[in-house]
């Protein structure tokens, strides 16, 4: 039934309620959709890695600013160079003092880890082949980037670097 009291801009006002109303059912469900859609990836990507001691390190925060003040007056510089082999990669560092002196007699890590794997990080000891170059062959399981955590223990003092790698 349908009322003849009607007019023509009541109905039209209440197509326009109808329309008002699915416009903004419409752009809250988007909203809702989408954010189901990013917090489930979100969930997903995350791999839990998390620093456990955060409140430790940052007590410590000046201890650390002192190692990188001590690091810098050593004035050791690093050259990190990777070489393809048959066998996979052959990783060479080059250590050097001040006026370029190479640095002999030190003892060499380099912790490779893959930033979105778990479980592929590496911890490899690197040789001393003379003249201030560390040197050791090395194969990872997977190519793309990796970080490597270098440090050099001598007698003089200890440096840390990090540097980025990309393995083809």
């Amino acid at each position: 039934m349908t009322n003849q009291n009607t007019s023509p801009d009541q109905k039209r006002n209440k197509k326009m309620a109808r329309l008002l109303l699915f416009i903004l059912l419409g752009f809250f469900g988007i909203v809702v959709v989408a954010n189901v859609v990013l917090v489930t990836l979100a969930n997903k990507s995350w791999n839990g890695l998390w620093v456990t001691d955060a409140y430790e390190k940052g007590l410590s925060y000046n201890e650390t600013l002192e190692k990188r003040d001590a690091e810098k007056n050593l004035g050791w510089n690093l050259g990190l160079n990777m070489a393809t082999t048959p066998n996979g990669h052959q990783m060479n560092l080059l250590v050097t003092k001040k006026g370029n002196a190479p640095l002999t007699g030190a003892m060499v890590t380099v912790a490779l880890k893959r930033p979105t794997h778990k479980g592929a990080d590496k911890t490899i000891v690197l040789l001393a082949a003379g003249d201030g170059i560390y040197s050791a062959p090395i194969k990872l399981p997977l190519k793309g980037q990796w970080h490597a955590l270098i440090t050099v223990n001598h007698k003089e003092g200890t440096m840390q670097a990090q540097k980025r790698l990309h393995i083809q």
